[in-house]
């Protein structure tokens, strides 16, 4: 099924481009099937019980969960510097496996400290973190269970990514997709324990399978700690580090303002939307990005981006059609509770099908010079800033709902997108 499937891929390549595919293209679409396969089996039963989580437990225990997921997207800023990606980059062009181990025993020690360093304050001034959230010191000490496991899932998933052992990737994913199915089984059907903690509990058993199987894979890495190594990632973090920030204040402000204006019912309706378009897409171009940024981090050339470009101007209507159809069938799925609208289904189709483009192109620009980076930054923060004056127009206006944040996200990605090509375009 593999070589048939890169067999048909070398024929639509041969047809688009004029010419056979290469050594190393060849040994890129290898390395994608197991992305993919491994990648969208897990993404299947993650979406499944994502589903199936937010039909029984109800719009406003499903805001909380999505409120959980915001907070540690905070929390995973000070405690990754940027390493999460700089490491990735840093591991796919070491030179030997000497190398190699010391990028990522250097990278390791480092988010090791910083994890219990933050999670450790949030739990010291937990009151103030709830009346920042609007939240309970219940959902913050979640939030830093949640935070501490999936830190550890996020990094040794990017030392596989970084040695390119798409394979064991793979089993990796297949064997946090069990443990999450055991967990949801026995929490939400056996114990009908529907509420936001129970699924946080099912992420987290997932998460320590998939990060112990990681670790007994790398242990070969490991123990080779470098100082000098580890300065080298954290100057690329600290590029990454601000976009980092910046693109989390936006992403995750959304959420924020639909929590504190309209209440937890309307965030876990958003969540439902942002979930069938945003999440599915995430995994998607999670799954192609696996492959392609460690791979462009070697190579990258005008060649390859005109070729990317390509198939963008080829696939865009047809995974728009696939998106939007997606997200009306998975708002379906969700049941009665969450309301299927159409103008909400067609713009988080349209927002789904454009985040795709600015995934894939927000790669290539990561492994362009650090000035384009900086240049790139610049831009894309300003851009971020006329979204947040927008936020706080609809605040005042007291016109905050989910089409109007979502029409503002949707010219964002418009923009950002155009941003984007013209930035990749001069540097070459």
């Amino acid at each position: 099924m593999k070589n048939y499937l890169i067999c048909l891929v070398e024929n639509i390549h041969l047809k688009i481009f004029k010419h056979p595919i290469g050594s190393e293209m060849r040994g890129f679409l290898g390395n994608l099937s197991w992305s993919f396969l491994g990648g969208g089996l897990a993404a299947a039963v993650i979406m499944a019980i994502n589903i199936i989580a937010g039909r029984l437990m109800g719009p406003v225990d499903y805001g909380r969960y999505n409120l959980v997921v915001v907070i540690c997207n905070y929390l995973f800023i000070p405690i990754f510097f940027g390493l999460d990606l700089a490491s990735v980059m840093a591991i796919a062009r070491g030179k030997n496996d000497k190398e190699k181990g010391q990028y990522i025993s250097s990278s390791l020690v480092f988010i090791t400290i910083s994890t219990f360093v933050v999670l450790g304050l949030v739990l010291l001034f937990q009151n103030s973190f709830s009346k920042l959230f609007s939240t309970d010191n219940l959902l913050i000490k979640f939030s830093t269970l949640f935070a501490l496991c999936m830190v550890f899932k996020m990094a040794t998933d990017g030392y596989i990514r970084g040695i390119s052992e798409f394979k064991l990737q793979f089993w990796g994913r297949i064997i946090e997709s069990l443990g999450i199915i055991v967990v949801f089984v026995i929490l939400f059907l056996l114990f009908k324990k529907n509420v936001y903690s129970s699924y946080v509990l099912t992420l987290v058993f997932g998460s320590i399978l998939v990060t112990t199987f990681y670790l007994s894979k790398i242990k070969s890495y490991l123990g080779a700690f470098s100082y000098p190594k580890l300065i080298e990632q954290l100057a690329y973090g600290k590029l990454f580090l601000l976009a980092t920030t910046l693109g989390t204040i936006f992403v995750s402000m959304d959420k924020i303002i639909i929590n504190k204006y309209i209440g937890p019912h309307e965030l876990g309706l958003y969540g439902a939307y942002y979930t069938a378009s945003f999440t599915l897409v995430t995994q998607m171009a999670q799954m192609f990005n696996n492959v392609f940024f460690p791979t462009i981090a070697k190579n990258l050339n005008k060649v390859i981006f005109a070729k990317i470009e390509k198939l963008v101007y080829i696939s865009f209507v047809p995974i728009l059609v696939i998106i939007t159809s997606f997200v009306f069938l998975i708002i379906k799925l969700y049941g009665s509770k969450y309301q299927v609208q159409f103008d909400y289904v067609l713009i988080f189709g349209f927002l789904g099908a454009i985040q795709i483009i600015q995934t894939i192109y927000n790669s290539v620009i990561m492994n362009l010079s650090k000035s384009f980076y900086k240049k790139y930054l610049l831009q894309y923060n300003l851009l971020n800033l006329l979204t947040v004056v927008s936020y706080a127009f609809l605040i005042f206006n007291h016109s905050v709902h989910i089409l109007s944040i979502a029409l503002i996200l949707t010219l964002n990605y418009i923009i950002l997108v155009f941003m984007q090509r013209k930035l990749i375009k001069d540097s070459f």
